[in-house]
């Protein structure tokens, strides 16, 4: 169960606050109780709390929540403020459907175990000498694409993003607007399902089985039936705003602000393997810089995980198999861990994953990388008789960087490197 440390005006917004928690799952912690306990987030109850208020209290955030996200609540007396957007995390509103809020939490935290992936990493570039290049801040305009049929409102909201400078192009079409996203750059596409939303599902579908647009925020305008938001965040929709909300525009300038924060970081984290930081035969980290790297975000009191998966092949007795398929098992463990993870050698016939995203970050990676070593023909030398390459697992959390090499070594033995 996740725990929010609430930060309300009054007892009366705490409790309705409680409450809303209760139903999505949460738990809360109220502001008065002193925390000791690591927390998931904070959450501010907005309603009669001034800019000024918010800024004040989050000053008082405990020690053990600072690196949490920040959740910010409307209880339904207040609409956000647009200047108060930048400050949060994550916005709900209180009949936002917990399929949504959890799309919501879930993008925070990968936005912040990125920013913490980035600082982890310079600290312990400088341990090995080296410099780790920060991102560049892109200065040319932001573009979005805005697809679905043209409603009134839904030009509105492309007129009114286009004030703020934002360069709009539209297509009424999934064939067309696929074709736009293979010629050009975009920071955002915004979606009006309509009264005949299939062509618009299968499109969404489609962008998220596309390499190079999966990462663009995918934003539902004005979707006013529940199991057709749910079906839309279930094919990759990532948020869903109505228009008649002031702070709609806002919102939607947040999501592209915060895609091409995260674009820069993740290109910064794909650009930075220096070779005295990495193992040059698998082209993954090596295990020294992968246990400084540890260090680093313990230090920043991140909830870090590590997952390794060791190989082997029957009748291979001395991993010569392994060892002839390194290139393909690298391959593969690189296409499945994503920017803000550290994928490193963590011996002769292992791989670790380092990530500060959660346990399901983990349990994804772990999946796919046994279904899909399941049914991979691997290269083999010639003449050899081993059976099929297979992997098994260990996950671990990590609290404390000695207990856990020790328990990655034992677990390891007799691999060498």
């Amino acid at each position: 169960m996740e725990r929010f440390f609430c930060i309300a005006a009054d007892p009366a917004a705490e409790s309705a606050a409680a409450h809303w928690c209760a139903k999505q799952g949460f738990a809360l912690i109220p502001h008065n109780v002193r925390v000791e306990a690591q927390t998931d987030g904070v959450l501010i109850a907005l309603d009669r709390l001034s800019p000024d208020r918010v800024a004040r209290a989050l000053q008082t955030v405990p020690q053990s929540a600072t690196s949490a996200i920040t959740l910010g609540l409307s209880l339904g007396q207040t609409a956000f403020d647009p200047a108060m957007i930048a400050r949060f995390d994550a916005l709900a509103d209180l009949n936002d459907p917990p399929s949504l809020i959890r799309a919501r939490l879930q993008a925070a935290r990968r936005r912040r175990a990125l920013d913490a992936e980035i600082a982890a990493r310079a600290q312990s570039f400088l341990r090995f000498g080296t410099t780790f290049h920060q991102p560049d801040i892109q200065q040319n305009p932001s573009t979005a694409l805005f697809f679905g049929p043209p409603s009134p409102e839904f030009l509105r909201a492309s007129h009114r993003l286009q004030s703020f400078g934002v360069q709009i192009t539209a297509a009424l079409t999934a064939g067309n607007a696929m074709d736009l996203l293979h010629g050009q750059h975009f920071d955002a596409i915004a979606i009006g399902l309509g009264p005949e939303p299939q062509g618009a599902l299968q499109f969404i579908a489609q962008v998220r089985r596309n390499r190079a647009a999966f990462d663009i925020p995918i934003v539902a305008i004005d979707v006013e039936r529940s199991d057709l938001l749910q079906e839309a965040l279930a094919r990759g929709v990532n948020d869903a705003l109505v228009t008649r909300d002031p702070a709609t525009i806002a919102r939607l300038m947040a999501a592209v602000e915060r895609y091409r924060h995260t674009k820069s970081r993740r290109r910064a984290l794909a650009q930075n393997r220096p070779a005295a930081v990495m193992d040059l035969a698998s082209g993954a980290f090596s295990r020294d810089f992968a246990r400084a790297h540890l260090d680093a975000l313990l230090r920043q009191g991140m909830p870090v995980h590590v997952l390794i998966v060791q190989f082997s092949a029957e009748n291979d007795p001395n991993g010569a198999c392994v060892d002839y398929a390194l290139p393909q098992i690298a391959s593969i463990a690189h296409q499945l861990v994503r920017a803000e993870d550290l994928l490193f050698r963590a011996g002769r016939d292992a791989f670790g994953v380092v990530t500060s995203s959660g346990p399901a970050a983990v349990t994804e990676i772990e999946e796919r990388m046994l279904g899909i070593v399941s049914v991979t023909a691997f290269d083999r030398p010639d003449g050899a008789r081993a059976g099929q390459i297979f992997a098994r697992t260990l996950s671990l959390s990590a609290a404390d960087l000695d207990s856990l090499m020790i328990q990655v070594t034992e677990w390891l033995r007799p691999a060498i490197f």
